[in-house]
């Protein structure tokens, strides 16, 4: 069944002006430095294993596991786990599996199978905590194989508002050389947790402006966001 989230309020947007400053850049908007500085937060450090499936999917498999991997360091909400350590999760001595993760320092972990059927991608995606092991979702995502990463989109969005309770993630596109619009579903939450990632990635933010889109730009963004993805309730088999 497919979902879309609710029309009023949902999406909002803001503009960034971005570059490496050859010189100081200007202040920031007024109030956006003081929301900065009492921002900290705690990262949830969080492993995502690419889904296991068979030789012939194997490529997009890796493909739909790093795209969740970047959606989610992106956030900013997560520290997501290095996967070249996640074979050490196998090889560890706890028996239980939320303990093999968790012995890797993670949080929480997504665990994923995924079929590819006649051009149609059935991925079922299970989100645990690891300490104490608690089931947060297991849910089966379908849709066509060629938006398979609106698939990951979807499963990041998921994991976004299971863990933080916000309602999903920034979607980027770039509108001029150094300029760039964000699409979010809360501005005001979402503008100083950009701005503090590019600063820790060395991007200086010359000005940042938030407007309102109109309800078609809005209509349009909640549709392309779910377009070709078939979200199935936890345990709820595939048609």
């Amino acid at each position: 069944m497919r979902r879309l989230a609710p029309l009023v309020g949902t999406v909002a947007a803001f503009l960034l002006v971005a570059g490496l400053a050859a010189q100081e850049p200007p202040p920031p908007p007024g109030g956006i430095s003081d929301v900065i500085s009492g921002s900290g937060f705690t990262k949830i450090k969080i492993a995502i294993p690419d889904p296991t499936a068979d030789a012939a999917s194997q490529s997009l498999a890796k493909e739909l596991g790093q795209t969740i991997r970047d959606d989610l360091d992106f956030s900013g909400y997560f520290d997501v786990l290095d996967p070249a350590i996640y074979p050490l999760a196998g090889s560890s001595p706890e028996k239980e599996l939320s303990q093999k993760w968790a012995s890797l320092s993670a949080a929480s972990v997504l665990l994923g199978t995924l079929e590819v059927n006649a051009g149609r991608v059935d991925l079922r995606a299970h989100l645990m905590n690891t300490t104490p092991e608690t089931s947060l979702f297991n849910r089966r995502y379908g849709g066509n194989s060629e938006l398979a990463r609106r698939v990951a989109h979807q499963i990041s969005d998921d994991i976004v508002q299971q863990l933080t309770g916000q309602p999903g993630i920034i979607r980027i596109s770039q509108t001029a050389p150094n300029s760039f619009q964000v699409v979010v579903d809360d501005a005001g939450t979402a503008t100083p947790v950009v701005l503090e990632g590019l600063a820790a990635r060395g991007v200086d933010v010359t000005s940042a402006r938030e407007y309102v889109p109109s309800f078609d730009d809005v209509f349009a963004t909640l549709l392309e966001r779910h377009a070709g993805v078939e979200e199935r309730g936890d345990g709820e088999a595939a048609a």
